[in-house]
């Protein structure tokens, strides 16, 4: 599991990754919209998320995947996921506080321990001013292509960078 500490907050039960998405644990997730039925038992309202898809990193990440989604392929599967949309698991859990392992995409930036980090697609990359702050750096330095541990906190997603606790 990808969870560090007991004491981290993860949301459930309302989140729902749409059937043409797939996702893996520690990748940013953003808002996609709301569904009931369509995948979904017609009786719970669910908001929909898919990967962070923001290169300029300014978007509102709603936190960090804590499951893997596969998208899945061929007649087998969607007869599956037709009959019942609980053999094939689209629910996810978001971690909006703790210590994720997540990669760095930024070419050139060796992340050091508690620098600011920004959501990118399928990772993170180096805070810039006007960016969304995804959290800090817990432990590195964390090179390109690299996992390293991630303190997330996206309730100071829109903060001023010296405020950051």
């Amino acid at each position: 599991m990808n969870r560090q500490n007991w004491t981290d907050i993860i949301e459930s039960g309302k989140y729902i990754v749409d059937e043409t998405d797939s996702i893996f644990i520690g990748q940013p997730l953003r808002y996609k919209g709301s569904t009931s039925g369509s995948g979904a038992p017609a009786y719970t309202k669910y908001m929909r998320v898919q990967g962070y898809t923001d290169t300029t990193s300014m978007e509102r990440c709603l936190g960090v995947s804590e499951d893997q989604i596969i998208l899945g392929s061929g007649a087998a599967f969607q007869a599956l996921r037709n009959l019942e949309w609980r053999w094939i698991r689209r629910d996810v859990a978001i971690v909006l506080h703790g210590d994720r392992e997540m990669i760095n995409m930024e070419s050139g930036y060796d992340a050091a321990p508690n620098d600011l980090v920004a959501p990118y697609p399928g990772g993170f990359v180096c805070y810039q001013s006007g960016m969304c702050i995804l959290g800090k750096v817990k432990s590195g330095p964390i090179a390109f292509a690299q996992r390293g541990l991630i303190a997330i906190d996206v309730q100071y997603y829109n903060a001023v960078a010296a405020h950051w606790p």
